[in-house]
């Protein structure tokens, strides 16, 4: 692929992918960070490149310099070129190299045959510092302080590319396998394996964007599909921080792939005010590291968009510290969809717990309601035996949880979901019974610390311990729920707790179906099903809620 070809290819995705990033020509749509684009949109952008290179006069592109390392240095050939050369590179070389020039491709004959070796000098073994449509393809770095630093407000395209083994040295920037970082933008395709390095596999820092895309078809040629292999890591898989963005999306029917599991820290970690969206034609997994999966945290966001024809899937499982995914301090976590293509996101068998939110917001939902069934989310298996606290879903601390999507919280071993502190849970949807907590070891809900639980055509069911549990001036709303089977009480409530039923169904619980006590207030149960049930001489009821000691 030429250069003028693979640059305009960079153009195309740099402005489908990166958020708040003003377009080129004054005459294309302008977008703001989060929103997604159709398909009209797309097409104004591919027009505007045809009229770009068209006026340039199509393709062309520099000399070509062949470097044999076993009788050459890159850098010779770097000092001999012009802007626009291609440098093609076979065997290994022990150099770093600095990429001086506009343009420059740095091409070697196979990801796995051609070796930059940075051993034994303190620096990047390739630093792209400033640079503009530079592009590394087909080759391996290693052993150096950093693999490939994108730097100062640079552009470089990177294309079956492998980091590994970058050291750590005192006192210097190092360990990264890739660094993106000072305002620079890199696009992220074909095969991208970030691996054993002393830090993050992949860094994006202090105003880098870093796009992971393919499948666009441009001018007959189609780009490569996107796998990243951030795994094995002592820090963790990538980390976007400092006001940066991560962007993963997949322009045809196929997959761009993320895989960030077994580092040593967590898997994928958005901080600082930075952001990440994993729209259409995402599977993104964070597996098996020994924190978290996806941690969004300091006032970060996580956006599942997607639009037609093409699902997001995301799997976060068995991470061996807190949570699968955890939303913390300000941040948001949001799914949203208005296309059948569907979601699937699963955090099973973390920790702790499957989804934390704490001091933040999770909204996973879709639009119209109609769309819910494509959706699968699943909360399961989570924490170690005699877990007091987490489970399934948590929300902590003034947070908030809305989850209207069709979902299974299932054999936790703490509760299905844990509220408290001024938090709220909004579980359901307009569709029937879309969301399941069920077979937990504890309670199916717990909500406590002045927290609101809203459910919407729930079903909470087989719990070890209560249905729901509320204390301590919580509330609770019931829409056409079902709460049954539970090894204690269905509901149980204590200290000021507010109860409201609405066409629901509280029967055949192993204890009362409704146990209430000291304050609480039965605010009517307005068509519901109702077995069994004890209140103390303090609760209050109203309507057709009963309590034979206290009318």
């Amino acid at each position: 692929m030429n250069i003028r070809l693979t640059m305009a290819l960079a153009i195309v995705a740099s402005l489908l992918l990166v958020s708040g990033h003003a377009l080129a020509q004054p005459q294309l749509p302008t977008f703001q960070s989060g929103d997604v684009l159709r398909a009209d949109d797309l097409n104004s952008i591919v027009d505007q490149v045809r009229r770009n290179m068209s006026a340039s006069g199509g393709s062309g592109g520099g000399s070509t310099h062949t470097v044999d390392c076993s009788s050459g240095t890159i850098a010779a050939a770097m000092d001999a070129a012009q802007p626009g050369d291609t440098i093609m590179i076979t065997g290994t070389c022990n150099e770093s190299v600095v990429v001086d020039k506009d343009g420059i491709t740095l091409a070697g004959d196979g990801q796995d045959s051609t070796v930059i070796d940075g051993s034994n000098m303190d620096g990047s073994v390739i630093l792209v510092k400033g640079q503009q449509n530079v592009t590394i393809k087909d080759l391996t770095v290693q052993n150096g302080l950093i693999g490939i630093h994108v730097g100062l407000g640079a552009s470089a395209w990177l294309e079956n590319v492998t980091a590994k083994n970058s050291q750590y040295k005192a006192g210097h920037n190092s360990g990264p396998g890739i660094l993106i970082a000072n305002s620079s933008d890199a696009i992220l395709t074909g095969s991208i394996v970030a691996t054993g390095n002393a830090s993050d596999g992949i860094t994006v820092w202090s105003g880098g964007r870093a796009s992971v895309v393919g499948g666009l078809e441009f001018e007959g040629t189609r780009m490569p599909q996107a796998s990243l292999q951030v795994n094995d890591n002592t820090g963790n898989g990538i980390q976007v921080g400092l006001s940066s963005s991560l962007q993963v999306q997949s322009v045809d029917g196929a997959y761009s792939t993320v895989q960030a599991n077994d580092n040593d820290s967590s898997g994928i970690v958005i901080a600082t005010g930075s952001s990440a969206q994993f729209g259409g034609g995402a599977d993104v997994e964070a597996s098996r590291n020994n924190v978290i999966g996806l941690s969004v945290i300091n006032g970060s966001s996580v956006n599942f968009e997607i639009w037609p024809s093409r699902g997001v899937r995301g799997r976060f499982n068995d991470n061996k510290g807190w949570a699968g995914i955890s939303v913390a301090d300000t941040s948001s976590l949001l799914l949203e969809y208005d296309d059948d293509a569907g979601a699937s996101i699963t955090a099973n068998g973390n920790g702790w717990v499957g989804l934390s939110v704490i001091g933040s917001s999770a909204r996973l939902g879709a639009s119209p309601a109609s769309l819910i069934a494509s959706a699968s989310l699943t909360f399961s298996n989570n924490g170690a035996s005699g877990n007091t606290y987490g489970g399934g879903v948590a929300s902590y601390e003034n947070a908030s949880v809305n989850i209207r999507l069709n979902t299974q919280v299932r054999n936790n071993s703490a509760h299905g979901v844990d509220v408290w502190g001024n938090s709220s849970a909004d579980l359901g949807t307009d569709s029937p019974a879309v969301v399941t907590v069920a077979d937990n070891s504890r309670n199916g809900v717990n909500t406590h610390f002045a927290s609101t639980l809203f459910l919407d055509d729930a079903v909470v069911e087989n719990n070890t311990g209560h249905g729901i549990a509320l204390s301590d001036n919580s509330s609770l709303y019931a829409l056409q729920s079902t709460i049954t089977s539970n090894g204690d009480n269905g509901i149980n409530t204590w200290n000021g707790v507010s109860v409201t039923l609405d066409g629901a169904s509280v029967t055949g619980n192993t204890g009362f179906d409704i146990s209430a006590g000291r304050g609480s207030r039965l605010n009517g149960y307005n068509g519901s099903q109702v077995g069994t049930f004890q209140c103390d001489d303090s609760v209050l009821s109203y309507g057709e809620a009963s309590c034979p000691d206290n009318q």
